[in-house]
This record gives structure tokens, sequence and C-alpha cells, in this order.
């Protein structure tokens, strides 16, 4: 199938607009281009946060596109094998969102029209919902109005942003919220004018992306490891990404760690980003960026993965500094 995306980066914001007319109705095929457009952007240091937007005015997406559930032959609902093909395309499209709000950095929903259904689940699955206000526009989850539920994570990460109480009503009512109202239940972060819509969105995108971008990318691991596994698992993840973010060329610059001595390397943008940060809890450091900074990384007790010349010397003078200091 033709490009269903159109993307475009400028100011670190890489933009997103999805376009399958005349609903951005959701199929397997626009799930797929999505998690591909966000995989090449994932590592890319042009990208600091993606924003998420429709081309088609009035819709965001307006849900699953039905003639989907049939077969080649049609809906035949005597034949057990259609159960299960339908019960895999929510296992699909629960994959597939799992993984967009997985990915590394922020990611934000510009709602510029009707969120419904699968649309609603797409949002639900970014960091920020920013959602047009034009008196028009609605949000929900609308699936028990078709004599369906939500299959695409609905009926769990909704209750997570307005609790039990408010979700239970929102999906069995078939409810269909406004912007104002979605940001009243904290189901949105901001109802912005139509007026300007699209401008005021990536103005936030391109604030956020200021921020310091290897901060986020921990931050978001720790949200996600508490919600999805438990307290103490979050507890566990935000206490080695707060020790690792203390790493960072960031926070050596703007904490400064007052009366301690710390290693002045300095390490380009892009050194920095290169950094990666695995689940095991290790930085694997570039070949580029020297003994000063495998040293203070190695010292500092955080094992590095690497076995270049350069490496090992860091860990070597990690070595001397500290008996030096005993």
């Amino acid at each position: 199938m033709a490009g269903l995306l159109d993307v475009s980066t400028t100011d670190f914001v890489t933009t997103i607009r999805m376009n399958r007319p005349p609903v951005n109705a959701l199929i397997a095929e626009l799930q797929e281009q999505l998690i591909e457009a966000l995989n090449r952007v994932k590592d890319d240091d042009a990208t600091r946060v993606v924003l998420l937007t429709s081309a088609i005015d009035r819709y965001f997406m307006a849900g699953a596109d039905i003639k989907s559930m049939g077969g080649e032959g049609g809906f035949d609902r005597e034949n057990p094998a259609t159960l299960e093909r339908v019960a895999q395309m929510s296992r699909r499209s629960q994959a597939a969102f799992t993984q967009i709000e997985h990915f590394p950095k922020p990611l934000i929903a510009a709602i510029n029209g009707h969120a419904l259904g699968g649309g609603c689940e797409l949002a639900l699955a970014c960091d920020y919902r920013l959602m047009i206000d034009d008196s028009r526009s609605t949000i929900g989850q609308t699936e028990t109005s078709l004599g369906l539920i939500p299959g695409a994570g609905g009926t769990q990460r909704l209750p997570r942003l307005v609790g039990r109480t408010r979700a239970t009503e929102m999906i069995f009512e078939s409810i269909r919220l406004k912007a104002p109202e979605a940001a009243a239940i904290g189901l949105i972060n901001a109802a912005l004018p139509a007026d300007g819509f699209h401008d005021a969105a990536l103005a936030r995108a391109r604030r956020l992306a200021q921020a310091a971008p290897i901060a986020l990318r921990l931050a978001k691991e720790a949200l996600l490891a508490g919600l999805e596994r438990s307290p103490g698992k979050g507890y566990e993840v935000e206490a080695e990404n707060f020790g690792k973010a203390a790493m960072t060329e960031d926070a050596i610059r703007k904490v400064n760690f007052r009366g301690l001595p710390v290693s002045r390397t300095r390490f380009t943008r892009s050194q920095e980003q290169r950094i990666l940060v695995n689940r095991e809890g290790y930085f694997h450091a570039s070949m580029d960026h020297g003994c000063g900074r495998c040293g203070r990384l190695a010292g500092g007790g955080c094992p590095i993965r690497r076995g270049g010349q350069r490496t090992r010397k860091g860990r070597q003078h990690a070595g001397h500094r500290h008996h030096a200091q005993e």
C-alpha cells in the first residue's frame, strides 16, 4: 500500500501526519508504517520529539476499519476460525500500540479532529495529548455503541489516566468528550484554540525539545516500569536511571556538583546521544568518548561494555584515580 504518512523534521521535532482518507481508519498497514517511521527516528540525533497528527481535516482517527474484520469470504460467525482471526487483530493492535508507547523519545498527539475508538487508543499510547477546541471534535472509546469493546489497549490505558470510575462510564456509555471536558478530567494535557492549533502544538514540542534528551528518555522508562510492572520495579528503575542521568553531560553542566572533583571532558550533543542505556543497566560508550568519559563512568561504579582500547584505558584511568583517592 502507498505511503499513508507525511513525515518532516524541523528544529529537532519530527512531525508525522497520518493520511488515509477519508477518516484515517486504522488498518494493519497504517500501524506498520507508524512503527517504521518511529524506528527511523528513534536513534536520530536530529529528532528529540515526535508530533503525531492528521493530514485530514476534522479527523485525527475515527477508529478501526470495520471492514478489515471480515475474511475473504466475509464475516462468518459460524466459523470458529473467525473468532480467532478477530482476536488476533486485537492482539496485533495491542502489540503495535505498546511498541508506540515505548518509543524512547517524547511523543505528542496533536489531536486535530475526532479521535474515536482506535483513534482514542492511539492518543492514549502517546506521552502528551493536545486537542483542538473547535466545538466539534470529540474523543472517546465508542466501541460499545457498535456492540464491540476497545481492542487496542483502551480498557487498560484509559483507567490509568482518568480513574476506573470515569473510564467505566466512558467505555460502557460510549461517551464522547470535547476538548475542554477531556482536559477537565485529565484525558488530555490541554485544549488548544482551533485558530493556530498546529503552530501552538509545534511550539509545545519545540520547548520540550530543548530539555535534556537522555534525561527524558530515562524518565519515560521509569514511568512505564511503575505503570506496567509494579511500584517496586518502578522505584528500582527510577534509582538506576537517576544514577545514569547523573553521568550525562547535561547533568554535569547544569547541576555542577559543587565541591566535588568532576572530570570536565566535553562532548558534543551527537556524542552524548550515543550513550545508549540498555535494560541491563550498562552504558554503551562510543569509541570517540575517550578516556575521560569512560573513566568517569567506571569510576562511578557504572559498568561499561566496550572492547575498544580507549575503554580499557578508561578503566585503568578510573582505577588509578580510585587508588589515589584512597
